[in-house]
């Protein structure tokens, strides 16, 4: 090995700019350093050794010839074995039986050690296609070097016993904490960034500066906390944001959201407090980064600049991140999943408004945090409803605090026995109010906007079928009315429930489920006492067609508890009696089911295969297509096609990622379960382009649409309706 290492400085690891393998492994050792204080120290003393080998040998398989043309621009060979593979072909026998002695309970190191060398790159390559490569091997290297010529072979037989579920589990934590460094290290060093940030300034100084008002007594007690799991339920108003921030106490921390609207709003009310310290991460980043920063003039420099914030926001590496979980939780599926892990492993976890997720993605996120509690991180959870079983899935792992309920009467529920197309809105009293509808459909919402603008009542509309630049400009539109003094109507979906800071003086909505509902009450009265007799919640029956989006069992128990508290002025007590009589005794839903269903494939070991199936799996739904309306294309098409052509262009990155944003405000994002419904209305662009196919954007036939009532499917696809 000492012989190698002197050679390394003749061979290329990176091209852009050049780097050494030599250079390369310094740069790792030192992102590992900058690391190291985040780490349990008894576990890096005991694995120094290890994780610099591993460090060492990691890109040893990148001085073979093909390799090097590739790197040197000379000439790139199809049939290049991966140089990770090719590392492992040098670990000698004096080497592992080094390895071998740091074996305990059955782990044998040099498996381990050899596991993540091999697959520290996630390929689709099959070792049986390099057979033949194989014996072409001496001809890779232009150096007489030793090497062991049954690599391939042990390289295969490694990987299926790690991989067989007991030997998964078993291996599970040192795999995690070794490989999570290298990846971590290895990524941080080829973007070259910090493998950390550490914190700039005083936390908790920062945090006193930016509150307005004095903690209350339960808000203060979460810094006592900030070492244990703590579940949270609190009343919408109570102030979580701010007991979150100070049970962070100024440690590494996610603050995870499941809509992307909540992840920015947040995100703001975190940066005031803390500044840069602060990064958002969804998965449309790349644009809305490069969007901020031409916003800052002082922190945009040059693309340079966009592009170091880019990587760092992606490693991970700020002190604080404010997240949709899907970029975070999704690593529970196990597909490239470590450096999460590792990284979870001494962070705290804020996850809030889980009953915002499907009941699929719920069993993702207890398990998630069982698992990185398992390992050393904290995680706090917190809503104004959580399902009795997610308490009691998570009770052995963390502290239950006492409800905090705020001590007002903020609603008065009147139930309608009716359908809200059905009702009569002339008897409701539109003056000098600020009216919010909350429909379970697009389609219903679409259906009551034209209904009450028949009569003359003039309202807005807002749901997921506006396409992006629309969308966007309404959900300003409904916070700039929020704030005015003006009176008037909004018509909404779900999309409202966790994702706008609203507050409006009636609202008048579908019945669904019962952790659904008080979201949405939560967007009425939001801090104010309720005094009037008369309701200022009407709530109506649910369609037929809401139990394609709500577990039907679930939403009649709500329904039919709702009646029992008709016209009362609700107390926060009553509202967790509802929660707790809608959740007992579910056992049979198809909402518990699912839970519990994915719950035990996670435990069960289970993996996913690819980046998609995770992100599949996680939100319940398939997000098949970005899809622009055949009127929004034919309207903008000349300047669509030009930004087409932009993004072909890669020297351009500024250039291309702005086209890239343009191309997306002109669509809108379309989830359904059954393609076959979609079948002829779907069409290709028609132009080479790699961002139009990875992103899957489609034109869409057999639909109208206007910025006023959003996109509508007409010729028999009313069927599909199950999208909010």
């Amino acid at each position: 090995m000492h012989d190698l290492e002197k050679l390394l400085d003749n061979y290329l690891a990176k091209s852009n700019p050049p780097i050494t393998i030599s250079q390369h492994n310094k740069d790792l050792k030192d992102r590992f350093k900058q690391l190291e204080p985040y780490l349990p120290k008894d576990k890096v003393n005991k694995y120094r050794d290890i994780i610099y080998k591993l460090i060492e040998y990691h890109d040893l398989g990148k001085i073979n010839k093909k390799f090097q043309d590739k790197v040197k621009a000379v000439k790139k060979h199809k049939d290049e074995m991966p140089h990770e593979w090719l590392s492992v072909a040098f670990i000698t026998k004096d080497m592992k039986k080094w390895l071998k002695s740091f074996n305990y309970n059955d782990i044998d190191f040099y498996k381990l050690f050899v596991y993540i060398i091999a697959n520290h790159h996630s390929r689709k390559k099959k070792i049986s296609n390099f057979k033949e490569e194989f014996k072409k091997i001496d001809d890779l290297f232009d150096i007489n070097i030793s090497y062991n010529p049954n690599f391939l072979n042990i390289i295969e037989s490694i990987n299926n016993s790690i991989k067989e579920e007991d030997y998964f589990k078993q291996y599970f934590n040192d795999l995690v904490f070794l490989k999570g460094i290298l990846h971590k290290c290895d990524y941080s060093a080829s973007a070259n960034i910090p493998s950390e940030l550490y914190y700039n300034g005083n936390y908790q100084e920062d945090f006193q500066k930016g509150l307005k008002f004095q903690l209350r007594p339960f808000q203060d007690k979460a810094r006592d906390l900030s070492d244990k799991n703590v579940v949270l339920i609190a009343s919408t108003g109570m102030g979580k944001t701010e007991y979150s921030m100070n049970w962070i106490n100024g440690g590494k921390a996610f603050y995870l959201l499941g809509i992307r609207m909540a992840t920015d709003s947040i995100y703001k009310r975190f940066k005031k407090f803390f500044g840069d310290n602060v990064a958002l991460l969804h998965g449309n980043i790349n644009y809305s980064l490069l969007e901020e920063l031409e916003k800052d003039k002082n922190s945009y420099e040059d693309l340079y600049d966009y592009e170091t914030r880019l990587s760092q926001v992606r490693q991970l590496a700020y002190p604080i991140t404010v997240a949709t979980a899907d970029q975070i939780v999704t690593s529970v599926f196990k597909y490239k999943f470590e450096m999460h892990y590792l990284t979870a492993s001494y962070s705290k976890i804020v996850v809030d408004e889980i009953q915002s997720f499907s009941p699929g993605a719920m069993a993702a996120i207890v398990v998630f945090l069982q698992e990185i509690s398992e390992l050393g991180g904290k995680f706090l959870l917190m809503s104004a409803t959580i399902p009795k079983f997610v308490i009691k899935d998570l009770k052995g792992y963390a502290y239950i605090e006492k409800p905090q309920l705020l001590d007002k009467k903020r609603h008065r529920i009147e139930i309608k026995d009716c359908f809200i197309e059905d009702y009569d809105f002339s008897k409701i009293d539109f003056k000098n109010k600020k009216i919010l509808i909350i429909c379970n459909t697009v389609k219903k919402a679409q259906l009551l906007y034209e209904k009450l603008n028949k009569m003359s009542f003039e309202s807005n509309l807002l749901h997921s079928h506006f396409i992006k630049l629309d969308r966007e400009n309404k959900e300003k539109a409904i916070l700039e009315f929020e704030r005015s003094n003006n009176s008037g109507i909004w018509i909404t979906t779900q999309i409202v429930e966790a994702s706008l800071d609203i507050d409006f003086d009636l609202l008048l909505t579908e019945c669904s489920t019962i952790d659904s509902m008080l979201q949405r009450f939560g967007r009425c009265y939001r801090k104010r006492d309720y005094y009037d007799k008369e309701p200022n919640i009407i709530i109506f029956k649910h369609g037929n067609e809401s139990k394609r989006i709500y577990d039907k069992i679930l939403t009649e128990k709500t329904y039919e508890t709702f009646l029992k508290y008709n016209k009362i002025l609700l107390t926060e007590e009553q509202k967790q009696e509802m929660i707790d009589k809608v959740f007992d005794k579910i056992e049979d839903t198809k909402y518990y089911q699912l839970y519990k269903n994915y719950k035990q494939l996670l435990k069960s070991g289970f993996r996913a295969d690819n980046k998609k199936e995770t992100q599949e799996l996680f939100r319940n739904i398939t997000d098949q297509y970005l899809v622009i309306p055949r009127s929004v294309y034919n309207e903008h098409k000349d300047k669509i096609l030009e930004d087409i052509e932009i993004t072909n262009n890669r020297k351009e990155k500024e250039l291309k990622l702005k086209a890239e944003q343009r191309i997306l405000n002109y669509s809108t994002q379309l989830a359904y379960y059954d393609e076959y419904k979609y079948k002829g209305k779907l069409v290709d662009i028609g132009i080479d382009s790699s961002f139009i196919k990875n992103n899957g954007i489609k034109i869409i036939d057999g639909v109208s649409y206007n910025d006023k009532k959003g996109l509508e499917f007409i010729n028999g696809s009313e069927k599909i309706d199950n999208i909010i």
